[in-house]
């Protein structure tokens, strides 16, 4: 089980503060999720646009076409940053429900 939230502070000013600095974590990690979230779907529209393209200019091998490994490798880092800022938007999440939970 995860350690109890702190006690609020007693003092109103701190409490104030908090609540204050507690706000700018939430809206600074909403603003991220929202960037990731928009970059994630203007990405996914100009891929599915490029395939719709390839597929009506290319004609299909009888073959499949060998990947690189350093297309491997790209794919692989994209989807490693994608999920880095997943896990940030979590972790900033977490961290605005623990000083919510402090401030009270």
């Amino acid at each position: 089980l995860p350690p109890p939230p702190p006690e609020p502070p007693a003092d109103p000013a701190a409490a104030r503060r908090a609540a204050a600095i507690a706000s700018t974590i939430e809206d600074g990690g909403a603003r991220a999720a929202l960037a990731v979230r928009d970059g994630a779907g203007r990405l996914t529209s100009g891929l599915e646009r490029a395939l719709a393209a390839f597929k009506e200019e290319v004609e299909p091998r009888s073959q499949p076409t060998a990947v690189s490994r350093s297309t491997e490798q790209l794919v692989q880092s994209a989807r490693a940053a994608a999920c880095v800022a997943e896990d940030l938007t979590r972790a900033v999440g977490a961290g605005v429900s623990v000083v919510a939970s402090a401030v009270g």
